[in-house]
């Protein structure tokens, strides 16, 4: 399937927030305007979850290790990154037709929605509609492709011909 030619053509962006990895693009039609990718230290090793999430289960005792105050660290940092790119990024996110967003957990949510830049009742920010991988630059570009039915391997379509000049 290919796009409506008003679809190929206008501004998307995509944003995914997962385990300490963050990754944004912003998609016009084909070509890729502007991306950037973080990546923090934030899951516990083994046990599978983001520093925080073991701070809330509390029970009176928070880890006063030095991986966790790494983790703690990280996790502001990662933050204080997504926060600043979403400001930097403001312009592109206003102009955009579509913002499509995988952010699972209530930690991730809040990095995207967080800082003001992009509001979760936005009319044009959607979810991605299938299973997404880890937050990359190339799972962004094969998620634009999915959404948009644009295929890498398929050319533009040519330009219709001219109508024919039988006015006199």
């Amino acid at each position: 399937p290919t796009p409506a030619p008003g679809v190929a053509k206008a501004k998307v962006t995509l944003l995914f927030a997962s385990g300490g990895h963050f990754a944004g693009c912003v998609f016009q039609g084909r070509e890729k305007v502007r991306s950037k990718t973080f990546h923090r230290y934030v899951i516990r090793a083994k046990a599978g979850t983001r520093q925080a999430v073991r701070d809330a289960m509390g029970g009176g005792s928070v880890p006063k290790s030095a991986g966790s105050s790494i983790r703690r660290h990280n996790e502001e940092a990662l933050q204080r990154d997504i926060n600043d790119l979403l400001e930097a990024w403001r312009g592109d996110l206003g102009e955009s037709a579509l913002v499509f967003v995988h952010a699972p957990g209530t930690v991730n949510k809040a990095s995207l929605f967080g800082s003001g830049a992009l509001s979760h009742k936005d009319p044009r920010v959607r979810g991605v509609p299938f299973a997404t991988r880890r937050p990359t630059l190339s799972e962004l570009n094969r998620v634009h492709s999915l959404l948009l039915g644009i295929h890498p391997d398929t050319p533009e379509p040519p330009a219709p011909p001219p109508p024919p000049g039988g006015g006199g």
